[in-house]
């Protein structure tokens, strides 16, 4: 798998979602990502990063960073701010009627 040739291939717009808490993957991770997807040439193939404070790999709110917290969070529900910032990015994205 080379995600390098895959972001280069896509068409579609990209949304990059990473928590700032996240302790699996280093959120200049994001960046770079970004990076790579912005050299595409279509007009509708844009990119967008978004980097949530307080959220871990999960997209749950972080409580006490490390990565063994998984299994003792209670409350597993995505953070609300992901749902707004997901269903945001689509309202502008994929206009209705489309």
């Amino acid at each position: 798998f080379d995600l390098n040739e895959v972001v280069r291939r896509a068409r579609q717009p990209i949304l990059i979602v990473h928590g700032d808490e996240d302790q699996q993957i280093p959120i200049h991770h994001s960046d770079r990502l970004a990076s790579l997807a912005e050299t595409r040439r279509r007009k509708e193939s844009t990119v967008e990063v978004i980097k949530l404070p307080g959220i871990n790999h999960q997209l749950l709110i972080a409580t006490t960073k490390p990565v063994g917290e998984y299994s003792q969070l209670f409350d597993r529900r995505v953070s609300s701010e992901m749902i707004s910032v997901l269903t945001d990015w689509f309202d502008r994205t994929v206009p209705y009627g489309r």
